[in-house]
């Protein structure tokens, strides 16, 4: 207000005057403003870089605890597991670490409507996705969005028929066929592909194992 102020008493005896020197006053209080507004830019120039540099650590930190959960959800039987919460476990970190299109997620979704005991479970499973989804909301509006989205609609649907008739099955999608099974077939193999490149990472999840059937522990 005070830069204002002078300002405006510049300009006023400019008028009476008709002097240069009020306006090349003015000119220095512009420029001490330009030279606090450039140190400023710098600052949040430097911030940025700064947060940038922890966006991309945090993204790598994401992407290996994801790597992480799918070697333990292989080692506790991956897709033969009739466990409910395996098959979640997998949605999840599909979710953290990829960019996949939602006929990958179907075969998990239709062994989520198959092994889930009520629809709290489904819920619970569509909660998490939720909160991965709400993290990405505000900053990305790509396609996977749009797939968790559908992702969410389906366990809506899955959701819905539970409690009308007992069976979260959705005809048109939730039938594990044999092109299902070897889809999920294959990313198993990828999985267990990655684990022979990450040797810190298996030495940790594999301290125990278990067999596919997620059955007989082996220390």
């Amino acid at each position: 207000e005070a830069k204002e102020n002078a300002v405006s008493s510049y300009y006023d005896h400019f008028k009476l005057t008709g002097s240069h020197e009020p306006l090349l006053r003015t000119l220095m209080l512009y420029s001490q403003d330009r030279r606090s507004v450039t140190q400023r830019l710098d600052e949040i120039e430097q911030e940025k870089q700064e947060l940038l540099k922890e966006h991309a650590l945090l993204d790598t930190k994401i992407t290996l605890q994801a790597q992480m959960a799918k070697l333990s959800i292989l080692s506790q039987g991956g897709c033969e597991s009739r466990d409910y919460w395996i098959h979640s476990g997998h949605l999840e970190a599909l979710a953290y670490s990829e960019s996949i299109g939602i006929d990958q997620y179907k075969p998990i979704l239709a062994r989520l409507a198959m092994y889930a005991k009520g629809p709290h479970q489904l819920a619970t499973t569509k909660r998490r996705v939720g909160y991965f989804l709400d993290s990405l909301s505000n900053q990305r509006k790509d396609t996977l969005v749009q797939v968790l989205n559908e992702v969410i609609s389906l366990i809506d649907s899955s959701i819905s028929r539970l409690e009308d008739t007992g069976d979260g099955s959705i005809d048109d999608l939730l039938v594990i066929n044999s092109s299902e099974r070897e889809t999920s077939m294959k990313e198993t193999v990828r999985i267990s592909s990655l684990a022979d490149t990450e040797e810190k990472v298996k030495q940790t999840v594999f301290r125990r194992t278990f067999n596919m059937r997620g059955m007989v522990y082996s220390p």
